[in-house]
């Protein structure tokens, strides 16, 4: 709706176009502090991690913490010649470093749920006792099983809202490139990497995770081998308990798998070209 209004209006002042980005950008940090901690909560109870595991990828929160202080840098400088310039940058710092905070703890939770469940899988590799190695499957299974349905809610709250941010931002950074309001483009478009990155790095951190369930399969059919019937009945049923098991799901409404990135990545470009070829 604010962009609606905004570009159905005939002044193009920097100070609108700041307005709309600022509005856009408290749009996305409500939605986002009322939400996420409450999804992550809900994760982290379902995931019944390890408290104790304390390794994590740092690359993901690093570039997005990066990207965020470039986008508001931008930002904040635009300001510097307006009234309350200083008030207005220490609110616009908070606001910033508010949404950093959440998405970091999104970031480091999230990493160190698939990074657990990853590495629970690769230690099972050297189990050589067929009993226990049945038992830690099934475990997996139930495990996997808990982690799709705390993640659910979270992949369809965090791919959707980054992918509308991504496809308003875009279409807004090049309207702005054609009417050589360039300053006002490199901000808006500043923001995309941040949204491009949490839309790659949850999908591969839910692929990951979910490629690592079968990571076992070949040591349990080579197992299958070597025992009788009974267990042999046990190792089958375990493998086709993992064969059924599917991907991740944003509530169901569609899979989450390395493909869904570059899907959405396409619909952006489809939105982008007919929303610029309208303008």
């Amino acid at each position: 709706m604010w962009m609606v209004v905004f570009l159905d209006s005939q002044s193009y002042s920097s100070d609108t176009v700041i307005t709309t980005c600022l509005i856009a950008m408290a749009i996305n940090i409500v939605s986002t502090t009322m939400l996420i901690p409450g999804l992550m909560a809900n994760l982290v109870e379902k995931s019944e991690i390890n408290y104790n595991v304390t390794k994590f990828s740092k690359l993901w929160p690093v570039l997005y913490i990066l990207a965020g202080i470039v986008s508001s840098t931008l930002t904040i400088y635009n300001y510097q010649y307006v009234d309350g310039y200083l008030y207005l940058s220490i609110a616009l710092t908070v606001f910033f470093s508010m949404l950093n905070v959440i998405m970091g703890s999104f970031y480091i939770t999230s990493s160190l749920i698939s990074i657990s469940f990853i590495d629970e899988a690769k230690e099972m590799s050297t189990i050589q006792d067929v009993e226990l190695m049945i038992s830690c499957s099934m475990n997996q299974v139930k495990k996997i099983r808990m982690l799709k349905s705390g993640f659910s809610p979270l992949l369809a709250f965090m791919l959707t809202n980054p992918t509308v941010c991504l496809v308003i931002f875009s279409y807004t950074g090049l309207y702005y490139s054609k009417k050589e309001h360039y300053y006002q483009c490199l901000i808006f478009l500043s923001c995309v990497p941040g949204f491009c990155l949490s839309i790659y790095y949850l999908i591969c951190c839910c692929n990951d995770t979910f490629l690592a369930l079968s990571l076992n399969n070949d040591k349990l059919r080579q197992m299958s081998r070597m025992v009788d019937h009974d267990i042999k009945y046990d190792i089958q049923l375990v493998l086709e308990m993992i064969k059924e098991e599917g991907p991740f799901t944003a509530l169901g409404f569609f899979a989450v798998d390395k493909s869904t990135f570059m899907t959405i990545i396409g619909c952006t470009i489809n939105y982008l070209v007919i929303m610029l070829s309208l303008t």
